[in-house]
């Protein structure tokens, strides 16, 4: 995650450090016993703007040149490396906190905001992931009803999967409630 990183641990920590670690991308590949792995860097827009300590952005922008990445000096080996096997995928609430270079390097694809439309598909990937949180077969659980639906239709105004993911689950809850009762 990169919302409050102020340093650029994920760079590796040098090998003068007796915490020294390497690379958060050669991490996985050591993890993964394949160098072609796929880092997620989360939330992106949100990286700390202080350089005091290093800069994450700065240390993500060689990973993503292909020529930079061939021979990237990881800090706790003390050698150049080859990262340009790994996929790099970012996430971003909005491009406006994205950094130029960092747009420049990746490719952009922006995702449609959910509405009513996804409404249906949406719930039932909620209900299915509410119902395996509790240990419970998602084919036993029952699906939404239409008032059930109604309810959220008039609580959701769109766009947050969070806020959706909490009108459900208080809908379940709610559905738990009553039905123990009977």
């Amino acid at each position: 995650s990169f919302a409050g990183v102020h340093d650029a641990s994920m760079m590796g920590t040098s090998a003068q450090w007796s915490s020294a670690r390497e690379s958060v991308p050669l991490q996985l590949i050591k993890r993964a016993g394949k160098a072609s792995v796929a880092v997620i860097w989360d939330e992106i827009e949100k990286v700390g703007t202080r350089r005091d300590n290093g800069s994450p952005l700065d240390a993500l922008l060689p990973m993503l040149e292909p020529d930079q990445a061939r021979r990237y000096r990881d800090l706790a080996l003390e050698v150049e490396v080859d990262l340009s096997m790994v996929s790099h995928f970012a996430t971003a609430n909005s491009l406006d906190g994205v950094a130029a270079p960092v747009r420049d390097r990746m490719r952009v694809l922006t995702m449609p905001t959910p509405g009513w439309q996804h409404l249906s598909v949406l719930t039932k990937q909620i209900v299915d992931r509410v119902a395996r949180e509790r240990g419970i077969d998602p084919r036993w659980f029952q699906p939404l009803g239409e008032d059930e639906m109604d309810l959220i239709r008039s609580a959701w105004p769109g766009g947050s999967i969070r806020q959706l993911m909490r009108i459900v689950t208080s809908i379940l809850d709610g559905r738990d409630k009553l039905l123990g009762k009977c």
